[in-house]
């Protein structure tokens, strides 16, 4: 149980953004390497830890949600916090199912903005 957190400033995740569309030849393993490396598990008791506190009614209910979800063989739900040049973090969140060799990603509509 736990959700997938990846931080990373924004010209980080532009490069890697970059990196990632130039590689689609390349296996999944290979590409996501890097990003696997700078992860790590979160669950709904690492909320304040990841993300921050204060945070209000429905980002705390998006983060924790994807926190409680189940990492399976069938999905997992991943969180990415991004730096902004203007000192604060904006996170997404995404839902991933998977089925054969087709994955689905759903990202979630709420944006936090601690």
């Amino acid at each position: 149980v736990g959700a997938l957190f990846f931080e990373a400033p924004l010209k980080g995740v532009k490069s890697l953004r970059t990196v990632l569309g130039m590689t689609q030849d390349r296996p999944s393993e290979t590409r996501f390497k890097p990003v696997a490396a700078k992860s790590r598990l979160v669950g709904v008791s690492d909320v304040e830890s990841a993300v921050g506190c204060g945070l209000r009614g429905e980002h705390v209910e998006m983060v924790t949600g994807m926190c409680a979800a189940s990492n399976t063989a069938e999905g997992f739900s991943a969180l990415v916090s991004v730096a902004l040049s203007c000192g604060t973090n904006v996170v997404r969140g995404a839902t991933y199912k998977i089925s054969g060799e087709d994955v689905t990603c759903v990202v979630d509509d709420v944006m936090v903005n601690p």
